[in-house]
């Protein structure tokens, strides 16, 4: 991994509702799920290419399972379907990476502490995204808007982070070849 970390694969349990988070199972953990996404081996993102490390994929244990299950979200938080439908007539690979960041601080507990850090991570992300002229720069701040104000950020904070993570991402715009991803 770029970062120095490393990617664990997990298949998750039948019927299981486990979403994308950043810290809750602990500091510097963050969990893809369904609709999230990992930047892979053969990726360059600041310079730095991700290396092929032990690719295996195993069973998620039921104790780490039980930590992660969620109830569905309820639908009236945020419906993104319109926004992501736009986006995904330009590019699958950029309506995946958005869906996955929205769900991700919608995902974030209130009280964990993390709603924050998660919400800059997203915009990071997406800014990224922005900065390689993949996404409109209003869609996106729109829409981590909403899924903060969803979240019950205050807007005052929620703008300046957002502004803040944008402004990142877009100094370092993800490099990908989106060919065969529309």
């Amino acid at each position: 991994m770029g970062s120095g970390g490393e990617h664990l694969y997990f298949t998750a349990p039948a019927g299981s509702r486990i979403r994308n988070s950043a810290g809750r199972l602990g500091w510097l953990i963050d969990i893809r799920a369904a609709g999230g996404y990992v930047v892979a081996a053969g990726s360059i993102v600041r310079g730095r290419r991700y290396r092929e490390t032990d690719l295996s994929v195993a069973e998620l244990p039921d104790w780490i399972a039980g930590l992660l299950h969620d109830e569905p979200a309820p639908s009236s938080r945020a419906d993104f379907g319109p926004l992501l439908d736009v986006v995904a007539r330009r590019s699958a690979y950029v309506a995946a990476a958005t869906r996955g960041e929205l769900e991700t601080v919608l995902a974030a507990k209130p009280g964990s502490g993390h709603r924050n850090t998660t919400l800059n991570r997203a915009a990071l992300a997406l800014g990224q995204l922005v900065g390689a002229g993949l996404l409109p720069e209003g869609l996106t701040t729109a829409a981590l808007a909403v899924a903060s104000a969803a979240n019950i950020l205050p807007t005052h904070e929620a703008h300046a982070t957002i502004r803040s993570g944008q402004i990142a991402g877009a100094r370092s715009p993800r490099r990908t070849t989106l060919e065969g991803m529309a």
